[in-house]
């Protein structure tokens, strides 16, 4: 049952309203890193404005939310911090040690947010990302049910959309093929879900070849990256029959120092055979 608070607020607002405001101004972030990015390549007018409302907007989605709560010192934290962005400009850049550009002024934002979801919403990532394993897991009978598919999936493209087409059921925010504000070279996650901060990639293994392959793939991807939108990594390996134990994929990102913030499943399907469902209206001979 949601809790309310009411205690000293101007009205009561639930956890599940919270959670919503949250990942409204986490979005909101997200757009503006992005349409900052696509201004410096297109030199675009356009998207800088767009950048810049989406800059301001995430402060005034934290200050709303912080006059509902009625915490006052938040608020003028985040109302000064407005104001100097507003004074310095919305898109002021600041560089991180690897050279990539970042918004200045989403940092006060992002840290009240964070600081805002460490106190209300008590379920730790952690504990929701083991939710999103639970749900992937099991997956794998829907995602080779011959009643709804024709065959089994005979590629990473078909896992890819049939498990994606659950998840949306369960994270509406979910992203197909997100683009990241500071680009991994090599990589493009297959999924991402905003609201648990988490990036999803799928791997298709058909021949016991193919290990060594995908089992370089998942330690350059990750590798040394860090963000301010995306915190962990799922890899999600379908195999058409047992190659390699799950326990051994984890044991990997762990001796290579990766498994802090990744985690596999592993799925074991079946060999991809031809349809074994006939057409509509066909019926058996006799």
């Amino acid at each position: 049952m949601a809790r309310e608070f009411s205690k000293g607020s101007p009205m009561d607002i639930t956890l599940q309203q919270i959670a919503a405001a949250l990942e409204t101004a986490q979005a909101v972030a997200i757009q503006a890193d992005l349409q900052f990015e696509t201004s410096i390549e297109s030199n675009d007018a356009w998207d800088r404005a767009n950048a810049e409302w989406n800059v301001e907007l995430a402060y005034l989605h934290l200050i709303v939310l912080t006059e509902v709560l009625d915490l006052p010192l938040l608020r003028e934290e985040l109302t000064s911090a407005r104001n100097a962005a507003r004074t310095a400009g919305l898109l002021e850049e600041l560089a991180d040690p690897d050279g990539a550009v970042h918004l200045r002024h989403l940092a006060t934002p992002r840290r009240v947010r964070r600081a805002l979801q460490a106190t209300f919403l008590t379920e730790s990532s952690q504990t929701v990302t083991k939710d999103l394993e639970a749900i992937i897991r099991g997956c794998t009978y829907a995602i080779t049910d011959r009643t709804v598919f024709p065959s089994a999936p005979d590629s990473e493209n078909v896992v890819h959309r049939r498990i994606e087409a659950v998840l949306r059921c369960v994270f509406p925010d979910l992203l197909h093929k997100p683009r990241l504000a500071k680009p991994i070279k090599n990589f493009e996650p297959d999924t991402g879900i905003p609201s648990i901060e988490t990036l999803v990639e799928y791997k298709f293994i058909s021949a016991p070849d193919q290990v060594d392959a995908v089992a370089d793939q998942l330690l350059a991807d990750t590798r040394g990256y860090t963000s301010k939108e995306w915190h962990s990594f799922v890899y999600v390996i379908y195999e058409t029959q047992r190659f390699k134990p799950e326990s051994e994929w984890r044991q990997l990102l762990r001796a290579c120092e990766t498994a802090a913030n990744s985690s596999v499943i592993v799925l074991t399907g079946e060999p991809a055979r031809g349809s074994s469902r006939r057409p509509r209206g066909s019926s058996r001979a006799s």
